[in-house]
């Protein structure tokens, strides 16, 4: 393994991360063929970014922590017409 090898692991792993590749397996391959290794990748298809879903568990947990924001700020029976 020469210094070359070094300065390109980072690159390539990079280049797979925002490919939407393994970026530690293409670390990996970079370490056994070097630089060369980019050029697989480079013909390899993108992967599109796949749209995040929030769980309805997380609503949840979110909705219960609002509830409980809004109870701690009524201190009186005055207080809930404000609500």
């Amino acid at each position: 393994m020469n210094w070359w090898n070094l300065l390109a692991t980072p690159i390539v792993a990079f280049y797979a991360f925002a490919c939407g590749r393994n970026a530690f397996r293409w670390a990996i391959y970079t370490l056994i063929f070097g630089f060369f290794a980019i050029i697989p990748l480079l013909f390899l298809r993108k992967r599109p970014i796949k749209d995040l879903t929030i769980p309805d568990w997380f609503y949840a947990l979110v909705r219960r922590f609002r509830i409980k924001r809004e109870l701690k700020q009524i201190n009186t029976p005055a207080d809930l017409p404000k609500q």
